[in-house]
């Protein structure tokens, strides 16, 4: 068993972990999304936490809008904000040619324009963090994450700092990333957690 198995791996724990599903069907999700958008109601946020964060946030409906054209044309300032640093898109179109920040009032928009500047920033952050994870650079991971990048934050695959940094033997780094409060039991949008895709890799069966 290589270091980083060691640290990734508590005793018994040798299953391929397998994906989760939840049964919920992704159109009826995006429905309930829109509407809880056009409600306004301020506590969409437990609508993410009963879903999970699967949820296409720039879906639409049948007009071509998506929740947040929805919620800034209502002018709910709040859950306009909460919907754009979830990614919802400023920028998107509808049928019409019309977008979030041509329906706003100058309230709503300055909030969701905030908030998009601090979605870019975060991003940015998180990607420099998975970079950092991915190369092994302990010193440059460690320092995104005491600016408050989220340490389990996610690529395009679902795959956090940890799981990047294990698959690739850095077990310096998995150290390091564990002790600071990384969450080894986290899945990928394959079912797969970081003990996993580290047995995966050793045998070529996952790409890193």
């Amino acid at each position: 068993m290589t270091d980083t198995q060691i640290a990734l791996c508590p005793v018994g724990h040798t299953q391929v972990a397998r994906p989760r599903t939840d049964g919920q069907d992704s159109k009826e999700t995006d429905n309930m999304l829109l509407s809880w958008a056009a409600s306004g109601m301020l506590d969409v946020s437990e609508f993410f936490d009963l879903v999970g964060t699967g949820v296409d946030v720039n879906c639409r409906d049948s007009n071509g809008q998506t929740p947040l054209m929805l919620a800034t044309a209502a002018g709910f300032v709040h859950t306009s904000r909460f919907l754009v640093e979830l990614g919802a898109d400023p920028h998107a179109s509808d049928a019409q040619g019309r977008t979030p920040l041509n329906m706003a009032d100058s309230a709503t928009v300055a909030e969701i324009t905030a908030a998009a500047e601090a979605l870019e920033m975060r991003r940015l952050g998180e990607g420099s963090l998975l970079d950092a994870a991915a190369c092994g650079n302990t010193d440059a991971a460690t320092a995104q994450i005491q600016l408050g990048v989220d340490i389990d934050c996610r690529d395009s695959r679902g795959r956090t700092p940890l799981m990047r940094a294990a698959m690739l033997s850095h077990s310096g780094t998995v150290k390091a990333l564990l002790d600071l409060g990384a969450d080894p039991l986290i899945r990928d949008s394959a079912g797969m957690d970081a003990c996993a895709l580290v047995r995966l890799s050793r045998y070529g069966m996952s790409d890193p």
